[in-house]
């Protein structure tokens, strides 16, 4: 029997058991995650409160996961290619952390000089008497940039070494140390999550950086000879920095948008949404980490390049297919054991089952759109994923704007899930055009 290490990263048996085994740790966390917000349900509930503390952290939530996918498509191809030349790959290691660092501190300082500014633009439904603590809990919300944009540069250099496990299991830390706080903490309210998201977030950081010593892989953050690759790097890092923010826009528009639908619209928003950012969560960063590093070894090989994206983009689609129906079979089941006690009322379950239902139907969709996003990050072509982002971000934008006035947060759920379909028709485009695979 051929190991798991044994494996090449272009054979299929070996995608689909490093997307397994990564899931099944990702799944593992975000069951913790999930388990915080039932938490969250049951002590503070939808609330005033729970809606700024909501709002504070959507636009450094939105920065974070720019970077997230800025940084992986940018350094994980990198890093892969040149993992069997240790010189290379410390040199390259040592400017994606310098490059890293500069970024998210630059992005971090200028969003803390701006963010009192932006509160009063999209916090209409939170009541004036908690802007203060918004704030406040913005700016701290602000630290979490710079040490989670190291974090992924961390866990790029752990994939490309086919350390799929660990870089999966570090990131549970964050929603665990939620769990014990909302658990343990007698008069636990929005301040204690908010602290729990910093601090975990710092000992993820250090974990990551404790096993890349344990790796010989920690280099000092350097500049030195960035210029042979300085039209690349910048070209990337400009390219999947635009795609990322692009999409990014999608759940933050969400929070926004649903704040003008009225008292406990965000955190309505929130909680519809759980369900499926589960498993779209575990899907993305299951395949993320598995697709990156095997799509880029097949890169210079357009045969058998095309004909794994093929097998890969169907088999997603068939599983998220079957995941989304089983959410919309057992839905309101799902939302009254997860969120059902405590503060959340019976017309709040009614409320979120009902956009879950409907949020839910995105799943396949997004899922086989990233598959093909994957693809061509790996080919270093950034133009599909902007094109797709910026026209699924748009009908998202004028969807959410027509819908939610009529119909609240189901119709911002829907307005995402329709432009994902859209985004879905693009990759078969795409896919149709560049002849990768027979429709």
């Amino acid at each position: 029997m051929i190991s798991f290490r044994s494996q090449s990263k272009h054979h299929l048996g070996w995608i689909l058991k490093a997307t397994g085994i990564t899931g099944f740790v990702i799944l593992g966390g975000r069951i913790v995650a999930v388990l915080r917000e039932s938490l969250v349900a049951a002590r503070i509930g939808p609330s005033p409160e729970l809606d700024a503390l909501l709002l504070a952290y959507a636009i450094p939530l939105f920065i974070i996961t720019a970077l997230q996918n800025t940084l992986g498509s940018t350094w994980t191809p990198g890093f892969t290619l040149a993992k069997d030349k240790k010189n290379k790959l410390r040199m390259q290691i040592g400017h994606a952390q310098a490059c890293t660092i500069a970024v998210s501190t630059i992005i971090a300082i200028l969003f803390s000089l701006l963010f009192h500014l932006i509160i009063p633009h999209i916090s209409s439904g939170v009541p004036k008497e908690l802007h203060g603590k918004l704030i406040g809990i913005g700016y701290l919300f602000t630290l979490l940039i710079p040490i989670q944009a190291i974090s992924f540069v961390f866990a790029a250099v752990l994939q490309s070494q086919a350390k799929y496990v660990i870089a999966a299991l570090i990131p549970i830390v964050t929603p665990t140390i939620g769990v014990l706080a909302l658990t343990f903490k007698i008069n636990a309210d929005i301040e204690t999550l908010a602290y729990s998201l910093i601090i975990g977030g710092a000992i993820e950081a250090f974990l990551f950086f404790l096993v890349l010593y344990y790796n010989s892989l920690i280099v000092k953050p350097s500049f030195r000879k960035l210029w042979k690759d300085q039209i690349f790097i910048s070209r990337s890092l400009f390219l999947y920095g635009i795609g990322g923010i692009i999409i990014g826009t999608i759940p933050l528009a969400g929070q926004l948008i649903a704040s003008a639908t009225g008292p406990q619209g965000v955190a309505h928003f929130a909680f519809a949404s759980k369900v499926t950012s589960l498993f779209a969560g575990v899907a993305a960063l299951a395949l993320s980490q598995a697709l990156l590093p095997s799509f880029s070894e097949l890169s210079t090989d357009p045969l058998r390049f095309n004909r794994r994206v093929c097998q890969i983009f169907w088999i997603v689609f068939g599983c998220a297919a079957i995941a989304s129906l089983s959410v919309i079979l057992f839905n309101q089941i799902t939302i009254t054991i997860l969120f059902g006690r405590g503060a959340f009322t019976s017309n709040d379950i009614t409320i979120v089952a009902k956009a879950q239902a409907a949020y839910v139907m995105e799943l396949p969709f997004y899922l086989c759109w990233l598959v093909i996003c994957r693809a061509t990050a790996a080919k270093g072509d950034a133009q599909f994923t902007i094109k797709s982002a910026t026209a699924i971000s748009a009908t998202n934008i004028l969807l959410s704007f027509l819908l939610f006035e009529k119909h609240g947060v189901l119709g911002i759920c829907l307005s995402a899930t329709i432009s994902f379909i859209l985004g879905f028709l693009m990759a078969l485009y795409y896919v149709y055009i560049k002849r990768i695979f027979c429709i």
